[in-house]
Order: C-alpha cells, then sequence, then structure tokens
C-alpha cells in the first residue's frame, strides 16, 4: 500500500512541490482522521510544499475550518487574535487583515487581482 503522501501526489490537481508556474488549483482531500502527536485535527494543509490540504468530515462541517487550511495553501500563517480567521482554533472568527488579503492574492493558487 503506498504511503498517504505518494497517494496525494499521484492525484492532485498541481505539482507536488514548489512550482515554478503561474497558477495552480488546491485538491481538497477528505480522510478518515488527522493526527499530530496524538492530537485530532480537523484539517491540515502542508502551504508553500504541496497543492493540496487534507480534511476530516467534521472539518468539513464546520464554518471556517476548510477556508483556514485554503489560506495555508495560499502561503497565510496562524494569528493571535480569536477573530481572525487563520487563529489556530476551531472557534476562530473569520475576519481577515488587508494584508491578509494581499498576501493570499500573491499565491499560485489565486488568480483573481
Amino acid at each position: 500500500m503506498p504511503s498517504a503522501f505518494a497517494l496525494f501526489a499521484k492525484y492532485t490537481a498541481g505539482r507536488v512541490g514548489i512550482p515554478i508556474t503561474v497558477v495552480h488549483p488546491v485538491t481538497v482531500f477528505v480522510v478518515h482522521s488527522v493526527t499530530s502527536n496524538g492530537d485530532s485535527w480537523r484539517g491540515a494543509s502542508f502551504g508553500l510544499t504541496a497543492d493540496y490540504v487534507v480534511m476530516t468530515p467534521t472539518g468539513m462541517n464546520d464554518d471556517t475550518t476548510l477556508t483556514h487550511e485554503l489560506g495555508h495553501a495560499c502561503t497565510l500563517m496562524h494569528r493571535k487574535k480569536k477573530v481572525n480567521l487563520m487563529n489556530h482554533s476551531h472557534t476562530r472568527g473569520t475576519s481577515i487583515t488587508s494584508w491578509q488579503k494581499w498576501w493570499f492574492r500573491l499565491s499560485r493558487h489565486v488568480n483573481f487581482w
């Protein structure tokens, strides 16, 4: 059985790795669970290192996790403010700063300006 990384690499919409191209779509894989150091997560993104995010059914059914993980895929990092979409907690808010909008739009995954 191939590793999860090999499986995801085979089926992603773009190349895995840091491509030198204009735009790549992001593939979303829904998996049974995502864990790190024994903690269960609702989703995960490897940011610049992959063209995909992984989501659990719980993450797909809440209001912000998919958008949060797509933010990571588009190079946004965690923020400390609880009202910000990029806060690590699943009880995060939905606000983003003008700087985050600008940075998001520079991502290779976005072709809107």
